[in-house]
């Protein structure tokens, strides 16, 4: 079935996924050695074949479900990290207000504004400067016993920023000219940045507002510092699970606080891409190297009533711990299934290839002369061909009963024509065996086209799935069916023209033609039973076909080869089944 003619390039596009799908399987298995197994076993095909679609399935789900359960988490970790930063900021917010407003609400009470506008206007060594300033201790020592928060309160005259008085009396005499809330706070009720306070070096804040006085003149200003500590516990509240590292940072990128473990390992200036987004008041989430390098989830925030950052961080390790958690769970749990899945496919596979063995096992008892039907199986594909081959085998019987026959004709015959005469006796005896074993065959040859041709039986071979050829012992084509000539081209049909083309059998996926002593048919005439499934015909600018074939020779009753008979099934359609 072979020919010498040139190879047309392949065609390309969907025909050469096709072979490559075709054959992707076969290609594996041949790397990792089960080269024979996966060629000769039509059930290591089915195990080898569901058992790595099972394990890439596995892997591809399972990797799947890493990534998306990843994503969920880190975005679930970021999302708990803004919800902390927005209510440490709105009850720090609501804290600072409450202490604006009660400093404005001080400087309103006549209690407070009546002796203030003395201190601001009399003369410090009269009486009357004398009574308002114990007056306004009295008053202040009261404000400040209810006010754990309250540092200090101090009132500054408005010309030289002089503190006439102070709950710390430390601090009386001294100007503040020039800071910034005592200048703010001749305009507005104000709040300073936090700031270091001086000698006690810790993290203060001041609220300013104008003592006003009868004509709404600003004779000085009331300042109010306040302590952090209820502030530092508002931003420590976290629930220990979440892991939270929180900084609070100056303007000057300065940290104020944090709820880390060692506070002292804190560089002086905190500078990393969330502080430098936040004092450009750009509120958003950062993934980076954290002052130590380690990798960190974090969320930034501007306090713009405090003129502060606020960051609110978690390891990148933490977050990810539960996912890694996971992942080994699917990779036990993957194990457990692969360990599982080879005796569950094997069973699967042995149920569906059963009844293919059993057609196989039983063609091959019908090449070797045993022409036995086989019994029926499954009522599906596999079940029709079951009862197209038992049809053949009662025809073969026939057939054989036709020609055993005609052989006994023959010798009557012969033992007739013996007695006529004695003088040609040994003459015509070997005429007659030289005619006895050159016309068996042609008797042999006669009935099987005969057989062939008949209206019945060709319409049966017709409507078999399979292509079917059958040669003589000279090699030439007795009979072939639709899907054989199809397969093959128009060379094919018995008595075809001498030029009529073949279409080339090659090694499947490769570029090398098949062997014509190889071929299932060529060797069949040799005597040999064969399955092959590593043929792909090439027609022309069409596409390449991958088949598989079986080849049997056929013997008479004195075990002479008459001739060669050879099924061809195309491996794709095998596979859609």
């Amino acid at each position: 079935m072979a020919t010498l003619a040139k190879k047309e390039p392949k065609a390309s596009g969907l025909a050469a996924v096709r072979l490559f799908l075709s054959n992707s399987l076969s290609r594996l298995a041949q790397q990792i050695g089960l080269k024979k197994i996966w060629r000769k076993s039509f059930t290591s095909k089915l195990i080898i074949s569901f058992l790595l679609l099972s394990i890439i399935n596995l892997c591809s789900m399972g990797m799947i479900s890493y990534l998306d359960a990843r994503s969920s988490i880190l975005a679930l970790s970021i999302e708990q990290l803004q919800m902390s930063a927005t209510a440490k900021e709105e009850t720090l917010n609501r804290w600072l207000e409450t202490h604006r407003k009660a400093t404005v609400s001080l400087t309103l009470l006549p209690e407070v504004k009546t002796p203030a506008s003395i201190l601001l206007t009399a003369d410090g060594y009269s009486e009357k400067f004398s009574t308002a300033y114990r007056q306004m201790e009295s008053l202040m020592s009261v404000a400040f016993a209810s006010q754990s928060d309250v540092r200090d309160i101090s009132i500054l005259t408005a010309n030289e920023g002089k503190i006439i008085f102070s709950t710390n009396p430390n601090l009386q005499g001294q100007s503040r000219t020039a800071d910034e809330y005592f200048i703010e706070g001749l305009k507005q009720t104000y709040v300073q940045s936090v700031y270091l306070f001086p000698n006690t070096n810790q993290p203060t804040l001041t609220i300013s507002t104008p003592i006003l006085g009868e004509n709404n003149q600003t004779l000085g200003v009331l300042a109010v510092h306040l302590n952090l500590e209820t502030a530092a516990t508002i931003i420590a509240q976290s629930e220990s699970s979440l892991n939270e590292n929180v900084y609070w940072v100056n303007r000057f990128q300065v940290p104020i606080y944090t709820n880390t473990k060692n506070p002292q390992d804190l560089p002086r200036r905190l500078q990393t891409q969330g502080v430098k987004a936040a004092i450009k008041q750009e509120n958003g989430t950062h993934q980076e190297l954290n002052y130590v390098g380690e990798p960190i989830l974090g969320v930034h925030r501007w306090l713009d009533q405090w003129n502060t950052v606020l960051l609110i961080e978690k390891k990148r390790s933490q977050v990810l711990q539960p996912i890694h958690k996971l992942a080994t769970n699917i990779l036990f749990t993957g194990l457990s299934f692969i360990i599982i899945l080879p005796l569950i496919i094997y069973k699967l596979a042995r149920h569906l290839a059963q009844p293919l063995l059993t057609v196989a096992t039983g063609t091959q008892e019908i090449s070797r002369g045993n022409l036995r039907l086989i019994p029926m199986t499954t009522p599906d594909e596999v079940g029709t061909l079951t009862t197209a081959i038992n049809r053949i085998t009662r025809q073969l019987y026939q057939l054989y009963s036709d020609l055993e026959e005609n052989n006994k004709v023959q010798v009557n015959s012969e033992d007739k024509s013996l007695e006529i005469s004695q003088e040609t006796e040994i003459e015509s005896s070997e005429n007659r065996t030289l005619s006895t074993s050159e016309s068996v065959p042609e008797t042999q040859n006669l009935t099987i086209f005969r057989w062939l041709n008949d209206q019945n039986i060709n319409q049966f071979l017709e409507a078999i799935p399979l292509g079917i050829v059958v040669l003589d012992t000279q090699g030439n084509i007795c009979y072939s069916n639709l899907i054989a000539q199809n397969l093959f081209g128009p060379g094919s049909v018995p008595n075809a023209e001498p030029n009529a083309e073949i279409y080339p059998s090659y090694i499947a996926g490769t570029e090398q033609m098949y062997a014509e002593e190889d071929l299932p048919l060529v060797r069949a005439l040799r005597g040999e039973t064969t399955t092959v499934d590593n043929i792909e015909v090439y027609q022309g600018n069409q596409q390449n076909i991958p088949i598989q074939a079986w080849g049997n020779p056929i013997y008479d009753e004195s075990g002479n080869l008459t001739f060669a008979i050879a099924t061809f099934q195309i491996l794709s359609e095998h596979k859609t089944a």
